[in-house]
């Protein structure tokens, strides 16, 4: 009534990968958590790279309810035993 509501504007932004030093692998990961529901349901996942950007193993998995940030850090925790059992 008489206030101006701001527009909102979407922007579109590349995201890309770039590849680290040679020789090295890169762990991405990530932690979601669904609020759509009185479960409270928390996914995490994760993908490994080389140094030339191809893929070398992912993984997801189901944890439950927890919080975003226990679901970070899970997430890393998966993501570096990966790694160790795949010998990186």
């Amino acid at each position: 009534l008489g206030r101006e509501v701001p527009s909102l504007a979407w922007q579109s932004q590349l995201i890309g990968w770039w590849s680290g030093n040679e020789g090295w692998y890169t762990l991405s990961t990530d932690g979601f958590l669904d609020t759509s529901s009185s479960h409270r349901n928390t996914t995490i996942r994760g993908l490994i790279r080389d140094d030339g950007g191809s893929f070398v193993q992912a993984f997801t998995c189901n944890i439950g309810s927890c919080s975003i940030t226990r679901a970070e850090m899970t997430g890393i925790v998966n993501g570096l035993e990966l790694a160790w059992s795949l010998g990186i």
